[in-house]
C-alpha cells in the first residue's frame, strides 16, 4: 500500500482525522515535547513488507518498533503520535481476516493492541487521534468511495463523517485536525471540475467549504493547518513531479516550497509541521542513492536538510515529529 502520487486516488489513501466537538477543549500539545523523535515507515531490502521506525531527530538511534511479515507482504504504517508521545496509531494488514486493521502500540513497540468497531469496511488507513487523544480519525473505503470516520479509542460510537459517491468512485481522506480539535482539513475528488480539491469542515462533519486558491495541478494531497491554524501545507502534481506548497487558510498567498523535478518524475511530500510550526519535515526521492529520503526545512523552504539515519531501507514514508 505504499504510496504512489502519480497513480489514481485509490493509489494514494491517505488519513483523515477527526473529532466531536467536545475535542475544541484539548489541552496544547508542548512543542518541545513533540519534535525530539521522527516516526516513519520503511520497506526492508527486497520485501513487500513494511515496518515502522523511530529515530531521534539528527537521525541517530533508529529503533524498529515493528515486524510483521509473510510471502505475499505487509504494509504497517499510516502511523501517527498520540498527543503526549505515549501511543502510537497505525494500521496493519497481517491479521487479513476482516476485521480492523487499526491498531494502538506503547511508543516504544510494546503492548500492541487491535482496535476492534462495528464497521468493516476496505482498507482502513491513516488513524489519527484527536488533540485531546479520546478520539481516532481514519478513512475506508466502501465499494467504489472512501469516507472518513471517527470513532473512540476503543473502537466504540463510530460515526460516519463523509458520505461523497458517484458511479466512477470518489477518495475523500488525507484529513488532519487544527490544533484545537474544531476543523478537519481533507482532500476529496467529488467535483472533479479543476479546481481545489482540498476541504475544511467542522469536527463533526458539517459545514463542508472548499478552500479556493491559484494553482491548478493533479492530485492535490495531505493538506495539513499549521499549529497556529493560519496556514495550510499540502502537496500537488504538476507533470510528472510532485511539489510542496503552502498557502493561507483562506487559499491566497500561495508559496511553492519544493521543485525538485527530472525527466522520471519525483515525488516530493508527506509533509507536515514540527509542533510549534517553525519546521517541516517531508520525504522526497531527488537524490535516488539508496539513502535517506526524510528532509526537513524551514516553513519557507530554505534550509533544506538530509535527515541521514543508519538503517537503509526502500522508500520511506510518513515521517513524523514527536
Amino acid at each position: 500500500m505504499k504510496k504512489n502520487l502519480f497513480g489514481t486516488f485509490l493509489l494514494s489513501l491517505t488519513l483523515f482525522t477527526s473529532c466531536s466537538s467536545d475535542d475544541s477543549n484539548s489541552t496544547p500539545i508542548d512543542p518541545v515535547g513533540q519534535n525530539r523523535k521522527i516516526l516513519f515507515e520503511v520497506s526492508i531490502g527486497n520485501s513487500n513488507d513494511y515496518h515502522l521506525f523511530v529515530m531521534n531527530t539528527d537521525g541517530s538511534n533508529g529503533i524498529q518498533l515493528t515486524n510483521f511479515t509473510n510471502s505475499n507482504g505487509i504494509y504497517t504504517g499510516d502511523a501517527s503520535w498520540s498527543p503526549d508521545g505515549s501511543k502510537v496509531v497505525f494500521i496493519t494488514g497481517k491479521d487479513n481476516d476482516g476485521g480492523s486493521g487499526i491498531y494502538i502500540m506503547n511508543s516504544n513497540g510494546s503492548n500492541i493492541t487491535r482496535i476492534n468497531h462495528t464497521f468493516i469496511g476496505e482498507g482502513e488507513q491513516n488513524p489519527k487521534y484527536s488533540p485531546n487523544g479520546n478520539k481516532i480519525l481514519f478513512e475506508t473505503q466502501i465499494g467504489n468511495d472512501s469516507h472518513i470516520f471517527v470513532m473512540n479509542t476503543d473502537g466504540s460510537n463510530e460515526i460516519q463523517l463523509t458520505n461523497f459517491t458517484n458511479t466512477d468512485g470518489v477518495y475523500t481522506g488525507d484529513a488532519s485536525w487544527n490544533s484545537d480539535g474544531s476543523k478537519i482539513i481533507f482532500q476529496t475528488n467529488k467535483d472533479n471540475d479543476g479546481g481545489s480539491g482540498i476541504y475544511v469542515m467542522n469536527s463533526d462533519g458539517s459545514n463542508v467549504v472548499r478552500v479556493n486558491h491559484s494553482t491548478v495541478g493533479e492530485g492535490e494531497q495531505n493538506p495539513k493547518f499549521s499549529p497556529d491554524g493560519t496556514k495550510i501545507l499540502f502537496e500537488t502534481q504538476i507533470g510528472d513531479n510532485s511539489h510542496i506548497f503552502v498557502m493561507n487558510v483562506d487559499g491566497t498567498n500561495e508559496i511553492q516550497l519544493t521543485n525538485f523535478t527530472d525527466s522520471n518524475g519525483v515525488y516530493t511530500g508527506d509533509a507536515s509541521w514540527n509542533a510549534n510550526g517553525s519546521k517541516i519535515i517531508f520525504i522526497t526521492d531527488k537524490d535516488n542513492d539508496g539513502g535517506s529520503g526524510i528532509y526537513t526545512m524551514n516553513t519557507d523552504g530554505s534550509n533544506l536538510t538530509r535527515v541521514n539515519h543508519n538503517f537503509i531501507g526502500n522508500g520511506e514514508q510518513n515521517p513524523v515529529w514527536k
